[in-house]
């Protein structure tokens, strides 16, 4: 992984860049036997490793940037 962002919209979503060239968005949450992270979307559409996610203000848009 090479960059995280926090939703500011939710603070239990984050977004994930990756070098298998994906943007994963994954929930955190609370179970009796501690905190779990699950993926709840995957994006694939960069040809490269993507290199940074960010959230807008409002945290209803992500941008990714990839390494090409």
């Amino acid at each position: 992984m090479f960059d995280l962002s926090y939703s500011p919209a939710t603070s239990n979503l984050l977004a994930s860049a990756s070098d298998d060239e994906s943007v994963k968005l994954w929930r955190h949450r609370e179970t009796a036997g501690g905190s779990v992270l699950e993926v709840v979307a995957s994006f694939r559409d960069h040809t490269d490793s993507v290199l940074r996610v960010s959230w807008s203000a409002d945290g209803r848009t992500l941008a990714s940037g990839a390494g090409t």
